[in-house]
This record gives structure tokens, C-alpha cells and sequence, in this order.
């Protein structure tokens, strides 16, 4: 199921379609997601001790926010201990095993919280409960993780540390030292990972394809020779975050065929020359084809507001959210285009 949210009349002249018999319409909400922003502290290391495990993976739902993205990736010291056979899954479902550690003093305010996509939906807490070491193994889906690690204002105590296990293999042992709580992400294919930053073109046309995670910086690459984006080359790429009043002179936007990316989050007046106002060019155009694990779209406002060619969003079986603009503002997003959204089921609010 899939929510999008689209304005209707305001900020917006062209028409909205839908292509799908069984949608259900809503009324409208007016909150606009807000925005957390992790810390960026990096853990340290601690070596291993082995006790017997117990288990507890509690699900629970947390608000919707939208995680803004740190780009500092964990330091260890430590080799991977030993993978262990994981699981079989379901079809759909990632095995994953994770030993967590409180060491000779335990401390119940040692917390460590697992949240999937950006923050928006919890489902594995694990604190201490009267046993020295957690071991737990079970299966989840395949998304970006963020993972909160939260305890005393100095940290944890120095014997303390989890590692996780998946499909990548086995992390290094992680802990928190030095403040009260640090966020990292991790994806079950990657391991530990981290956004890197952009602040020019250069920057962005030198990125390896297999970057990851990718936020371009506020004001970046506004270079009257940069007149198409595209993400096709970055096989490896799981989010991008597109800051604000960037890539104003780009004419054609292209994210097609990129297999692992989950979020794909634009912020405020960027690929337009229409700043803060509206435009009515047709030779821009805007495609999102064939990502099959694209979980979320978010564009805000006055992004796009001189598009007016070919408006493309289609074959992106995961889509759960679609985010165009703010409910109550004159957005201007796309002013002059047609919404065309094929093969997607979706309760759709307008």
C-alpha cells in the first residue's frame, strides 16, 4: 500500500491522474514530516567476551520523521568474529543475527534501537534485562536500517558493544563512548554506511558507481553546462538526498533502473531557474522508471516549478510514499504539468 500526497489547487495547474481502479481516497492532512537529525560521533572498539544468549525483538511503531543525513561511517579496530549460518527467510525477508554485550556492569540505560528506512518505523529494541549477552536471530526486511545507540552522557561502559550479522557478513564490534547517543546506517548488503557529501559538479561526476549514500549540499553544482541528471550509473546507490537550490540548469531529470535505491528525497527551489516562482518549460523532463526498491519520493517546494514536459513515475513495485510540495502552500512543483502515476495501488490524498 502506498500513500501519496499531491496538491490539488494550490500552487498547481495541470491535471492529476491516476491510473488504477482500487484506490481509496482520504481527506487531506496538513502536517508537513519533520526532521531528525542524528548525531555523528564515532563508535569505538572494545574486545569480545562470550556468555549465554537470551532474546527479545519487541515491534513497535514510532512517528514519521525524516532522518536529515550524517555522514560520518563508524571506526573499529577490531576483525569480524566469526560468521555463524544464519536463518532461512521467507521470500522477501533478510536473515539477521546480532550479539549484544553489556559487559561486567550492565547498565539498564544502555539502549540500542533499530529503525527502519529514515527513522519512521521501529521494529527491534534491545536493552538489558538480566543477562549479560543478547544474542538475537531473526528476519527482516530488506531496507536501510538506522540504528540509534543511546545510554549515560559519557556513554557506554568500556566492555559494552553489539555486532550484527547479514547478508554482508559480520561487523566489527561498534559501542558508544563520549556522548549520550549517536546514529548510524547500515543496510544488510553493505554493512555500515555512510552519506557522502557534495558540494560541486565535480564532486558529483567524480563519485565511484558504487557510492551508496549521496548528499549533495545546499547551493551545489550550478554550472549552466550540467543540463541532465541522471543516477543510472550508481548500481550500488540506496538514498539520495538532493539539498536545497542545486542543480538549477538541469532540463532532464533521470532516475531509471537503479535496483537497491530505497529514498530518493529533494529538498526546497532545486532543479528549476524559476526560483521561488513558476515556469512554463516544456523541454524539461522528469523520469523515475524501473527502481524496484524505491520505498520513497519526497520533493519540496518550488523544486521543479519550470518542468512542464514529460512527467514520468512508473514500475516501482515497493513505492509506499510519494511527497510532492507542502498541503496548504503554493508549492509550485511541476506548475504546468499533468501527474501521470501508472501501476502503483495507493490511497491517495488530495
Amino acid at each position: 500500500m502506498m500513500k501519496a500526497t499531491i496538491e490539488s489547487t494550490e500552487g498547481h495547474v495541470g491535471e492529476v491522474v491516476i491510473e488504477r481502479n482500487d484506490l481509496t481516497t482520504l481527506p487531506p492532512t496538513t502536517e508537513a514530516p519533520t526532521t531528525v537529525t542524528p548525531t555523528t560521533e564515532d563508535p569505538t572498539t572494545l574486545p569480545p567476551t562470550t556468555e549465554a544468549p537470551t532474546t527479545e525483538a519487541p515491534t513497535t511503531e514510532a512517528p514519521t520523521t525524516t532522518v536529515t543525513p550524517t555522514t560520518e561511517a563508524p571506526t573499529t579496530t577490531e576483525a569480524p568474529t566469526t560468521e555463524i549460518p544464519l536463518p532461512s527467510c521467507p521470500e522477501g525477508l533478510v536473515a539477521y543475527r546480532i550479539v549484544r554485550e553489556y559487559g561486567a556492569n550492565p547498565l539498564s540505560s544502555e539502549t540500542l534501537t533499530f529503525y527502519y528506512g529514515t527513522g519512521s518505523v521501529e521494529f527491534l529494541n534491545v536493552t538489558y534485562i538480566g543477562n549479560t549477552t543478547d544474542i538475537l536471530t531473526d528476519c527482516m526486511k530488506p531496507q536501510l536500517l538506522i540504528i540509534e545507540l543511546r545510554g549515560a552522557t559519557g556513554g557506554w561502559n568500556d566492555d559494552s558493544y553489539f555486532t550484527i550479522q547479514s547478508a554482508f557478513g559480520v561487523s566489527e564490534k561498534v559501542t558508544l563512548q563520549g556522548s549520550s547517543s549517536n546514529s548510524l546506517y547500515f543496510h544488510h548488503s553493505y554493512g555500515f554506511i555512510s552519506f557522502t557529501e557534495v558540494t560541486s559538479c565535480e564532486e558529483f561526476n567524480a563519485l565511484p558507481d558504487t557510492v551508496n549514500m549521496v548528499h549533495v549540499m545546499d547551493n551545489a553544482c550550478n554550472d549552466p553546462a550540467i543540463v541532465e541528471f541522471s543516477t543510472s550509473r550508481f548500481s550500488d546507490l540506496i538514498y539520495l538526498w538532493i539539498g536545497d537550490e542545486d542543480f538549477m540548469y538541469v532540463k532532464t531529470f533521470n532516475a531509471q533502473n537503479n535496483s537497491n535505491l530505497q529514498y530518493l528525497h529533494i529538498q526546497m527551489n532545486s532543479f528549476t531557474e524559476r526560483k521561488n516562482a513558476v515556469g512554463d518549460d516544456k523541454s524539461k523532463s522528469f523520469h523515475i522508471l524501473n527502481c524496484e526498491s524505491l520505498e520513497s519520493i519526497q520533493i519540496g517546494d518550488r523544486s521543479f516549478s519550470d518542468f512542464a514536459g514529460v512527467f514520468e513515475v512508473k514500475n516501482l513495485p515497493q513505492l509506499q510514499s510519494i511527497q510532492i510540495g507542502a498541503i496548504g502552500s503554493g508549492s509550485c512543483n511541476f506548475y504546468f504539468n499533468s501527474f501521470v502515476i501508472r501501476g502503483i495501488e495507493l490511497i491517495l490524498n488530495i
